[in-house]
């Protein structure tokens, strides 16, 4: 007769282990998202770095070489409605070095700028991280008795970090670099990827302590 029970007992004991098993999966199914949704943001300071190699541009009718680096900062003021985030305003900040020379010389004329901190309204539209986004300045800035325009035009990489590309206008003459920066206080090891980790571990021993329970008592 116990030899009956035991045997009734164990397809009840598989069908819940099924069921329990499925829905850690879907826990797990569902976990990606929600991180991603509520990591992959844009408001808070952001701090970056931006670098234009040497290159060979033409003002006046004059061949110069030219570089420049600059860090900067760039405060991006956001509203959530419903989980949803959407562009208000940002205030942009920074400090320039920039070089020239003659390609017929070996010594560089160097200088350094400032401009900011510029507050720039946005367009009231919903954030998308798969999507580029462009920050200029207000007015030109003033290098060697230029005008140059400056804009970044970034893209979201990781739930702390973003890159792109800058470019300076030099009296009609176009200039790019590369820019990355980083959410400023986050943690450096911010990679897009922990949350994730952390999920499949916390679904794993989810999982392991649901087998076991079924075992222990069913089976």
């Amino acid at each position: 007769m116990k030899q009956i029970q035991e045997s009734h007992r164990k397809p009840f004991a598989l069908a819940r282990l099924s069921t329990v098993v499925f829905l850690c999966l879907l826990v797990f199914a569902m976990l990606p998202s929600s991180v991603a949704s509520a990591a992959w943001t844009l408001n808070g300071t952001w701090d970056y770095t931006a670098n234009v190699p040497a290159q060979r541009i033409t003002i006046g009718g004059n061949q110069f070489d030219f570089r420049a680096s600059e860090n900067g900062v760039i405060v991006m003021d956001t509203v959530f409605v419903e989980d949803k985030e959407f562009f208000n305003t940002y205030v942009i900040s920074g400090t320039g070095h920039g070089a020239y020379k003659l390609p017929s010389n070996s010594s560089w004329t160097e200088d350094t700028y400032n401009f900011g901190p510029a507050t720039m309204q946005m367009k009231n539209e919903q954030y998308d991280p798969a999507k580029e986004l462009t920050v200029s300045l207000q007015d030109p800035i003033d290098v060697w008795g230029y005008k140059v325009s400056e804009w970044l035009v970034l893209k979201q990489t990781g739930e702390n970090t973003v890159s792109g590309t800058i470019y300076l206008d030099c009296s009609g003459t176009l200039v790019t670099g590369t820019v990355s920066a980083t959410r400023r206080g986050a943690p450096s090891d911010s990679g897009g990827g922990g949350g994730c980790n952390a999920g499949v571990a916390g679904i794993g021993l989810m999982l392991a302590l649901a087998v076991l329970a079924v075992k222990r008592k069913f089976l």
